[in-house]
């Protein structure tokens, strides 16, 4: 396993503790709007970031039968982050 494969499955498996933590604030306060972009940016940036280690490309790979399938998925990823950060800061 290759130091990039450690550093993007420790970024998404960092965020995914993250999102689990807030997961009960979310429960609490489900009509809060912030709470849900937080969450939505949260979730976006983790899996973005597991899905983007080059171990877990070749994985979808083999799944889906598609070349080059995880550089869209990433990148739809990267624009709902976006967007939820956006929202964020708003």
């Amino acid at each position: 396993m290759t130091i990039f494969n450690l550093v993007y499955l420790g970024c998404g498996v960092l965020g995914v503790l993250v999102l689990v933590y807030k997961i009960p604030d979310l429960r609490r306060r489900w009509g809060s709007p912030l709470l849900w972009s937080l969450c939505a940016v949260i979730l976006t940036s983790a899996t973005g970031m597991l899905l983007a280690a080059p171990a877990n490309i070749t994985v979808l790979r083999d799944i889906t039968g598609v070349t080059n399938i995880a550089a869209p998925v990433v990148y739809a990823l990267q624009v709902a982050y976006s967007a939820s950060a956006l929202r964020l800061s708003a």
